[in-house]
């Protein structure tokens, strides 16, 4: 891992990923904390580089075949409509994973927001 956890940030899941990007397929690491998802290349790719979504950011998490056929794809879209498809290992056990730590981590910004009020 290249990218560093923040203070108190646990890792919860580190699996081989693929990025479906436009014009390319970028192979990389996809990391699930309880507070981020983290695509890291595999190697110094300047047009992808890292990839941090926080998890109170992610309005939808869908799964999606990759080539039309194959049941292992991840669609992670943002609040601001951005979207990250992966093709990734393991999606079931990844999909719930990260809806529950993303529903936890929507629970503490609503909560940290109605505490600044």
């Amino acid at each position: 891992m290249q990218i560093s956890l923040q203070e108190g940030e646990k890792l919860i899941l580190e699996l081989n990923a693929n990025l479906m990007a436009r014009r390319q397929v970028v192979g990389g690491t996809l990391i699930l904390t309880d507070r981020r998802v983290i695509f890291e290349p595999r190697s110094l790719d300047l047009e992808t580089g890292i990839i941090v979504i926080p998890l109170a950011q992610i309005a939808a998490i869908r799964a999606v075949n990759t080539l039309l056929l194959v049941p292992n794809g991840l669609l992670l879209q943002q609040e601001n409509g951005k979207q990250y498809r992966f093709a990734v290992e393991k999606r079931k056990v990844l999909m719930e994973e990260l809806d529950k730590k993303k529903n936890a981590a929507q629970t503490r910004e609503k909560e940290k927001g109605g505490r600044e009020n």
